[in-house]
């Protein structure tokens, strides 16, 4: 037991600093190269962030178990945006804006969750689904999914802005995650 919980902390410390070179190095290239830094989230970034859910995924359909593949996608979805893009402006709120942010990389962090959730619904559901057809439950439109096009619009309104510049402040980033902490609850609850 104890070195399971060694190698998980040890895991854990490793994925930290890799995320953070990774982000880094992404920075420096987009720099190199005059790409804007939500382009380079988007392609290297969120496609790179993306690939466990589809090993999982298509491992999952070719087992038979299909339902752990969408659920998979969606979930990371879910999880990306209302978790991470929640609690990333509760620390530091997001301003949109295609130029390089001088503090914190805010556009490489957005372009990496929209990158991510566009691969985890196009390539990553799609290369399973060839693998292994997909059964959809209603329970999952209408609660995995609903929730899923939900977060990913609020995302779209509060990324372009209405009468200001696109912007996701602390208040929006708690309710964010608030939501995430209610959807997560929800599904222990009613897995019993």
């Amino acid at each position: 037991m104890m070195l399971a919980v060694t190698f998980l902390v040890l895991g854990f410390i490793l994925l930290i600093y890799s995320a953070s070179r990774f982000v880094e190095g992404s920075a420096v290239v987009a720099r190199y190269l005059g790409m804007p830094p939500l382009l380079i989230g988007m392609v290297v970034v969120g496609f790179g962030t993306s690939s466990p859910e589809l090993v999982v995924s298509v491992t999952a359909a070719a087992s038979g178990n299909s339902s752990l593949a969408l659920g998979n996608a969606f979930g990371s979805n879910i999880a990306n945006i209302a978790l991470i893009i929640g609690l990333v402006a509760l620390i530091n709120p997001i301003i949109i804006t295609s130029e390089v942010i001088k503090k914190g990389e805010n556009d490489i962090a957005l372009g990496n969750i929209i990158g991510s959730n566009l691969f985890n619904t196009l390539a990553v559901i799609g290369l399973a689904a060839l693998v292994q057809p997909m059964e959809i439950t209603p329970e999952v439109i209408s609660r995995d999914w609903t929730l899923m096009m939900a977060l990913t619009l609020s995302l779209l309104i509060l990324g372009i802005g209405i009468k200001k510049q696109g912007r996701i402040n602390r208040f929006e980033g708690a309710l964010l995650l608030i939501t995430f902490f209610i959807y997560t609850t929800y599904l222990y609850y009613a897995s019993f």
